[in-house]
């Protein structure tokens, strides 16, 4: 997402016609905050500006942020923090939590679509990831129990690392 250098920076003065917004942080975190609050729901992108301007400048009309840049970040978001946005939907709290805040700033590969389930094929992609976990927790257990009945070979133990006392005549290298 386009960001301004400076926190303080100014969000509307100062700008040449056709020059894009420089979203500061608190804008930013301020849509977020909208966002979780169910003001995008509605899809009335002119309410949900009037909505982040009365946030940010509380009267202070000389300051809002135009619609179409308002429009612009909103499609931006739509396009590329699907699955962020329906994690925020999914939602009971209407409030902007660390979870949220994290889960938004993350690069989420998925928008949670039906369609990129079963036509695109995550499903067998989350399928096959959940197969190796559970054979990796098997491997785990499975070298748990034979270390707790004595079973494990002495380079199980030591990950091949160095030869056996018995082979190096009772020492170990310490390579």
């Amino acid at each position: 997402m386009p960001r301004s250098d400076s926190p303080n920076a100014p969000s509307h003065q100062g700008r040449q016609d056709g020059e894009p917004h420089q979203w500061t942080e608190f804008e930013l975190r301020t849509v977020l905050s909208l966002i979780c609050r169910g003001a995008l729901r509605s899809g009335d992108t002119l309410g949900f500006a009037t909505a982040l301007n009365a946030a940010l400048n509380a009267g202070n009309h000389g300051r809002d942020i135009p619609v179409a840049e308002v429009r612009a970040l909103l499609a931006q978001l739509r396009e590329e923090k699907k699955g962020s946005l329906a994690f925020i939907e999914r939602q009971t709290s209407r409030k902007l939590t660390r979870t949220i805040a994290r889960v938004f700033a993350r690069e989420l590969d998925y928008d949670g679509s039906l369609k990129e389930w079963i036509v695109d094929g995550r499903r067998e992609r989350v399928m096959l990831e959940e197969d190796r976990k559970r054979k990796r927790l098997m491997d785990r257990e499975e070298r748990g129990e034979r270390e707790r009945d004595g079973r494990v070979s002495w380079e199980e133990q030591n990950g091949n690392r160095a030869q056996s006392p018995l082979e190096n005549g009772g020492k170990f290298d310490d390579r």
